[in-house]
């Protein structure tokens, strides 16, 4: 399985700021541990407000191949409440 990118959900039609960090395996015991995990993205983005999906810039998204037993986490948020 190959993964290409990621979308998300954010009230704003206007820029929000996003950070996207990711780890391998699971996040559980992780959460609050920033250590462990890389950030991938630190962007403004324009949102595509309610009910439509807004793309994380491919740019900062390297498609990712996962083998049958692999596991990666990924944590998205912004710097305001719109998400």
């Amino acid at each position: 399985m190959k993964i290409t990118g990621m979308d998300f959900h954010t009230s704003s039609d206007d820029n929000v700021d996003i950070y996207l960090y990711a780890k391998k395996g699971s996040y559980i015991g992780y959460k609050k541990d920033i250590s462990s995990w890389n950030e991938i993205c630190n962007s403004s983005v324009r949102g595509n407000g309610n009910y439509a999906r807004t793309p994380v810039p491919s740019e900062y998204f390297a498609p990712i191949d996962l083998k049958l037993d692999d596991e990666i986490s990924y944590y998205l948020t912004l710097t305001s409440l719109e998400l």
